[in-house]
C-alpha cells in the first residue's frame, strides 16, 4: 500500500487515539467541497509527501471509515496516486484492519 508519511506531531492529535494507514478502499470518500482547500492539500502532499493523519470513525451500516476531519487530504492523496493514507481512530476501530476484509465491489466515477 503507498501511503503518504503522516506527521508525528500535529494539531488536532487526540489522546487515547491511535494513527494507522487505512486503504483508500475502505474510506467513505465524499467530494471536494472547497477547491481552495484541495488545492492546497494537493500542493502541500505533492510537495512535502506527508500529511496529518485523518480523523475517521468506522460506518458498520457501509462497512467502511467515514471522515470526520480530512475529506480534502483524502481525495488529493487518491488523485495522487496513493492507495492509503494514515488516519487516527481509536483503538477499537484500528482493530478493524487487523481482519481480513471482503473485497466490495463500488460504483465510481471513471479515473477516481
Amino acid at each position: 500500500m503507498k501511503c503518504p508519511k503522516a506527521i508525528q506531531d500535529f494539531p488536532g492529535k487526540h489522546r487515547g487515539k491511535v494513527v494507522r494507514d487505512v486503504p483508500l478502499s475502505m474510506i467513505a470518500i465524499p467530494d471536494v467541497w472547497s477547491p481552495h482547500r484541495y488545492e492546497d492539500a494537493y500542493r502541500l502532499l505533492k510537495e512535502r509527501g506527508s500529511i496529518p493523519p485523518i480523523d475517521v470513525y468506522w460506518r458498520k451500516e457501509i462497512g467502511k471509515f467515514g471522515i470526520s476531519d480530512g475529506i480534502h487530504r483524502t481525495n488529493a492523496a487518491r488523485d495522487l496516486g496513493y492507495t492509503g493514507i494514515p488516519a487516527q481512530m481509536y483503538p477499537s476501530e484500528a482493530k478493524i484492519l487487523d481482519k481480513p476484509q471482503k473485497l466490495q465491489m463500488t460504483k465510481g466515477r471513471m479515473g477516481r
